[in-house]
């Protein structure tokens, strides 16, 4: 449930940082900083970054769901069907500890974004091209 909720959270931030960036990047501090490298160029890895690390968080959900499934067989085969059902009841808690995490990062990474831009370009393109 707290990782379904985390979800829709970063959502909602999704869209409103999307609506809100638009507007930035069309304002003069924001021609500054994309000219400082082919806008394109940018957005497209940007784009390919955001595909990668998606990729990448499916990857280790579907690690995780079948090292979860393998530890619970092996467990209900040694100690008994309850043992392998309390283990899968830990892991899967366990696992959404982590999907709930991982979505608070990426919530506090769309609300903080100057943790993602180094300040040095932020601080060359205000200087050079304002």
């Amino acid at each position: 449930m707290t990782e379904k909720m985390s979800k829709s959270v970063l959502r909602g931030i999704e869209v409103a940082t999307g609506s809100i960036v638009t507007p930035v990047f069309q304002s003069k501090a924001g021609k500054a900083i994309l000219s400082t490298v082919p806008g394109e160029a940018l957005l497209a890895s940007l784009e390919a970054t955001d595909k990668v690390l998606d990729a990448a968080e499916v990857s280790e959900k579907r690690a995780f769901s079948a090292t979860s499934n393998a530890a619970s067989r092996a467990v209900s085969k040694r100690f008994g069907e309850n043992a392998g059902e309390a283990t899968e009841d830990i892991l899967a808690t366990a696992g959404h500890c982590a999907g709930t995490a991982w979505n608070i990062f990426k919530i506090r990474k769309a609300l903080t974004p100057k943790s993602s831009v180094s300040s040095a370009v932020v601080r060359n393109a205000a200087t050079t091209k304002m």
